[in-house]
């Protein structure tokens, strides 16, 4: 079975989330920056496999609703459930500590989290890594 984030999308819904794939809103097709501003209005965290939202000069810090970046682009993953599920654990009940986050998160379940508090104008990018039986590993990237 290929993951899609529309599946990834239903996986979520019937958790319970109120959420919205793109065509659902009329969004199909739209540039990147159109989505990122729906999301940003309609107070969205945005779920892709798309990496050009990590760029911060097309989706600046002071607008991010909360971006994530789940593994599967190119299909299935088995790393895809574990984020999604992650997300749905760690992000989906601390929805407003993710505004303005931009987390990464890698088929081996590595999420590199660059946060921007209000006020801020950038933070250090953090790893962290969840362990299957609650251990929690991270570590901070100093080569920024």
């Amino acid at each position: 079975m290929a993951w899609s984030q529309r599946k990834a999308a239903r996986i979520i819904r019937a958790s319970g989330w109120n959420t919205a794939y793109v065509t659902d809103v009329g969004l199909g097709g739209k540039p990147d920056e159109d989505i990122f501003a729906f999301a940003w209005r309609d107070d969205r965290i945005i779920l892709t496999h798309d990496e050009d939202f990590l760029d911060d000069r097309r989706f600046p810090p002071h607008r991010n609703p909360g971006v994530i970046i789940l593994p599967g682009a190119i299909g299935q993953t088995p790393g895809l459930l574990d984020a999604v599920s992650g997300v749905l654990r760690l992000v989906g009940p601390y929805r407003g500590a993710h505004r303005r986050a931009k987390i990464q998160i890698t088929e081996e379940g590595i999420w590199t989290i660059k946060g921007f508090p209000k006020g801020a104008v950038s933070l250090k990018k953090r790893r962290v890594k969840f362990g299957r039986h609650g251990e929690v590993w991270e570590w901070i990237d100093r080569k920024q």
